[in-house]
């Protein structure tokens, strides 16, 4: 898949993305049969995301967008996005090491005392739940600094992106959930519908 080159379209793939992982953080039990394979998995994610969100900073930073209000919000919302899932990801693959660290007999993370397995399995979902109010606002967020762009865009008189979503195929509702506030963005006339978008993949 080509990555788009317009920062409006890279921001709603970014905020489907941020649906995406916050949807799949939802299903994720560290009661499992192998709860420190599932934080490595789900730490990729978030790892992802930072990048996505820097390679939107680098698009801006290409085409010499002009500096009004609106465009050095949408900067400062991607940065912090960027951070965010940056430091989601470093607390996904703690919560791994702590369980790795108390699997094998080991201090977690190298000091103190040996935690039980339970002990190991509480520390690891204190950090799960700081992911979860990290990523939170991932999505809204990046929805709301694409709206921001295509403000800009509008007052030099330029049209809405022509770009929509569509599920992918297997979707179940809840890994849907990032659709809603995309049709909002489009009834607001930040994105146009695509033909293509409204064929059943």
């Amino acid at each position: 898949m080509t990555t788009p080159a317009d920062p409006a379209e890279q921001l709603l793939l970014l905020g489907a993305g941020f649906a995406r992982h916050n949807d799949a953080l939802s299903r994720l039990r560290l009661d499992s049969s192998s709860p420190a394979t599932a934080l490595t998995d789900q730490a990729i994610s978030p790892q992802h995301l930072a990048r996505s969100a820097l390679d939107i900073v680098d698009g801006l930073n290409a085409q010499r967008v002009y500096l009004s209000p609106q465009i050095r919000t949408v900067y400062a919302r991607v940065r912090q996005l960027a951070h965010l899932a940056t430091d989601a990801g470093d607390h996904l693959l703690d919560a791994e090491d702590i369980l790795d660290d108390t699997r094998v007999g080991v201090p977690a993370k190298g000091d103190g005392p040996l935690l039980t397995y339970r002990q190991a399995l509480e520390m690891a979902t204190s950090r799960l739940t700081v992911v979860q109010d990290l990523t939170a606002l991932g999505a809204p967020d990046a929805l709301a600094a694409a709206e921001l762009f295509v403000t800009g865009r509008r007052r030099r008189g330029e049209s809405p992106i022509t770009f929509f979503v569509a599920p992918q195929r297997g979707d179940r509702p809840s890994e849907s959930a990032w659709l809603p506030p995309l049709v909002e963005c489009m009834a607001r006339g930040v994105v146009s519908p695509a033909p293509e978008a409204l064929i059943d993949r």
